[in-house]
């Protein structure tokens, strides 16, 4: 657990390890369904989430700091609640998310797939196009070990509107390098933007009420990523797959520029100074979605 001066180098440094992972994963994803076809890389994957769920079991749970005792779901829930309602920047960027994360999820998971299929190639170009954007992961990670903005949110956002680069370009039919590279684009800036929420996050919220506002940051954010999966393939029936991904990419811009009209949003700022944190006090890092 990091020194509060050190929580966003250390935040950034447990992004590289799973954007490596992630990098191998993907490369070789899409080397195994060429190899040996999409049934048998199913069952690898299978196998590989039952070892991780095995490793799972072995983390053991920590106590709340500030709070001795039980306390009920509700209260907790409540408790959470006035915390995460409390901060305009936090609720306004959960919300942007909920837009961002509808048309990501119906872009990414259903109209991509198809375009990359239909038009690309197959399997072999979206594990291209999937391995560019975690590339970009690790990259943006590696900038955000390095750099230190004084207004953390206001950056954040402004580099999720990069999201929308890879759609965009799917959706006017560019080739397939630079589509590439708009997902190495969109992995910089989730990446670095995840790094700079955590630590944010980190920073504002107090240690006893962090797990409770990430739960909400989590639940907000994901609301309704199932809905533009359910959505994506009415679209593109009924507009086409690539005037649907436009769609898509229309709404993740649109999402950014709704957040940028919140003060807190484009004025929070970091702290010219990192107050020491007494040992024993520091708060784990949390895993909100981007």
């Amino acid at each position: 657990m990091a020194p509060a001066g050190h929580l966003q180098p250390a935040n950034a440094l447990l992004a590289v390890g799973a954007n490596v992972a992630r990098i191998g994963g993907l490369i070789a994803a899409g080397a195994v369904v060429v190899l040996v076809g999409p049934g048998w890389a199913l069952v690898g994957a299978a196998v590989i989430y039952a070892a991780a769920a095995t490793f799972a079991r072995r983390i053991g749970s920590t106590p709340r700091p500030g709070r001795e005792g039980g306390t009920s779901v509700v209260s907790e829930l409540r408790e959470g609640w006035v915390e995460f309602s409390s901060r305009e920047w936090l609720w306004v960027v959960v919300a942007q998310f909920a837009l961002l994360i509808l048309a990501w999820q119906g872009a990414h998971t259903v109209l991509g797939p198809v375009v990359a299929e239909a038009e690309l190639g197959g399997a072999g170009a979206r594990s291209a196009i999937l391995t560019g954007e975690a590339v970009g992961m690790l990259v943006g990670v590696v900038i955000a070990l390095r750099i230190r903005p004084r207004r953390p949110i206001l950056l954040g956002v402004l580099l999720t509107s990069l999201t929308a680069l890879p759609y965009l370009l799917l959706g006017v039919g560019a080739p397939l390098p630079l589509i590439v590279l708009g997902g190495f684009v969109m992995g910089l800036g989730m990446d670095t933007f995840t790094v700079l929420w955590q630590t944010t996050m980190q920073r504002e919220v107090p240690p006893e009420a962090l797990s409770r506002v990430a739960s909400y940051d989590a639940f907000g954010s994901m609301l309704f990523g199932p809905v533009g999966v359910l959505l994506a393939g009415p679209a593109a029936v009924h507009l086409g797959t690539q005037r649907a991904l436009l769609g898509c990419a229309a709404l993740i811009l649109l999402s950014s520029l709704l957040a940028l009209l919140s003060r807190d949003v484009r004025t929070l700022r970091a702290p010219e100074r990192v107050t020491p944190v007494p040992e024993g006090e520091f708060t784990s890092p949390v895993d909100p979605v981007v």
